[in-house]
């Protein structure tokens, strides 16, 4: 009896130990295959850092130092830093967005208006001195360039928040009659987006061209409100007219490769990564041991990927299809690849896909008050509306597609829209849910 039991135990432990030889052998296979090509992609580390020092691109945080010390008297970034920290103390959760989103779109209800006359109130002294300062000529922000978590500061999204309360102030005013007021609320919000597409990294331009894109949204509600307005009208038309900022998408996607590569220093954990990612988009989240190989792997494989990528992208903004092609493709590509070194790519291209987007978006925001304002004219002068775009003598350019606007008569007026990035014609829906396509509409009234 004793002898049996010996044996079963001697066969129990035999059978534990192949399975775990099995899995050492296993894991030492998969381990081999996954972190076997990062460290040949770490290998290649130097060369790649050496290529692109000699096409002139930004490696180190400290490559981005401005070369010379600007005149603090034409230098609006001191001023917004003050005024922008003393903002955010007044500033509640996150409803005074949602309410002036609403304002300004004229989709908000009498609670939601008192709600947003009480900020503003407040924040009157504040918006005067943010005004003032939007008029200096020049931004730039005081950066710690030898620590990349410096890099990308919390000011860029205090002034995004100043140029939304400036915006439904605007709404707010020009339902008052206040007209010159209002005119010169979206004026602080457009320059406060002019110095924010100053700014060398492409958080900032985000920013921007959502600023823009909010001042054209307002300026057609304000007309929408009372479209028999020739003071109205005007004002509105006259916003056209203003200088907008200027978008360098290729500088911008240059101007990332040191956050890239600062990114890929300071992970060293698999949580590091996971912050990397919102929540809403998270999946399983990253769990694989960080390896020095690893590491260098990541940096080779962002700076191979910004090298490539680059040079395809044009340097006139207005070229915007060919700069949403070449990033869109390049970022298809690169969350193509299977391997390990390629993980945080997938990551790191979003930013630069998602200013790429939102500088599309103000121009389409552009053309379409263009010509919705025009169409205005047009009903205001005939008492009707033309069938096509085409008696306003002017081509209507939809950035993302190339074609023309789509445009079409309604009962009650018409509308007008933008097929956005999906470039799919939706007949001009709006979006309500995530993940469903959309169009970016303007309806007339």
């Amino acid at each position: 009896m004793r002898r049996r039991l010996t044996r079963a135990w001697f066969w129990v432990f035999a059978g534990l130990g192949a399975a775990a030889a099995l899995c050492g052998v296993g894991t030492y296979a998969v381990w081999s295959v996954l972190y076997g090509e990062a460290a040949e992609a770490a290998s290649s580390l130097a060369s790649e850092i050496q290529a692109a020092r000699a096409e002139g691109l930004p490696i180190e945080p400290k490559d981005l130092i401005p070369a010379a010390a600007l005149d603090p008297n034409r230098n609006a970034a001191s001023e917004y830093e003050v005024v922008g920290r003393q903002l955010q103390t007044l500033l509640p959760d996150v409803e005074w967005r949602r309410d002036c989103f609403d304002v300004m779109r004229g989709r908000s209800d009498e609670v939601q208006r008192q709600r947003t006359r009480r900020l503003l109130s407040l924040a009157e002294p504040l918006l005067l001195r943010f005004a003032e300062a939007s008029k200096r000529p020049l931004c730039a922000f005081r950066r710690d360039y030898s620590d990349p978590l410096q890099l990308e500061l919390s000011e860029p999204g205090r002034l995004a928040a100043a140029a939304l309360l400036f915006c439904a102030k605007a709404a707010l005013g020009a339902q008052r009659g206040n007209v010159e007021a209002a005119e010169a609320d979206l004026q602080a919000a457009l320059r406060i987006a002019a110095h924010l597409a100053q700014d060398v990294f492409a958080l900032s331009t985000l920013h921007a061209a959502r600023i823009e894109a909010n001042v054209h949204r307002t300026a057609r509600q304000i007309v929408r409100d009372e479209p028999g307005s020739a003071r109205k009208l005007a004002m509105a038309l006259r916003t056209l007219d203003w200088e907008p900022p200027r978008y360098d998408l290729a500088r911008l996607f240059r101007n990332e490769l040191p956050i890239g590569v600062a990114i890929c220093r300071r992970i060293k954990r698999p949580s590091d990564v996971n912050k990397l990612v919102s929540p809403r988009e998270r999946r399983g989240g990253f769990w694989l041991p960080i390896t020095d190989d690893l590491r260098r792997a990541w940096e080779a494989r962002w700076i191979a990927y910004v090298r490539r990528t680059a040079p395809t992208i044009p340097n006139d903004p207005a070229e915007f299809a060919q700069a949403e092609e070449a990033v869109r493709r390049a970022m298809e590509l690169e969350r193509a690849k299977p391997g390990l070194s390629y993980s945080l790519n997938r990551l790191l291209v979003s930013t630069v896909f998602g200013t790429n987007v939102a500088i599309g978006r103000a121009h389409a925001e552009r053309e379409i008050t263009r010509a919705y304002l025009n169409l205005v004219g047009l009903l205001r002068t005939t008492g009707k509306l033309p069938d096509s775009l085409e008696p306003l003598g002017v081509r209507y350019r939809d950035p993302f597609d190339g074609k023309e606007l789509r445009y079409r008569r309604t009962d009650s007026g018409f509308l007008l829209y933008s097929v956005d990035r999906d470039l799919t014609d939706d007949g001009g829906r709006q979006r309500r849910n995530r993940g469903e396509t959309f169009d970016n509409a303007a309806e007339f009234p």
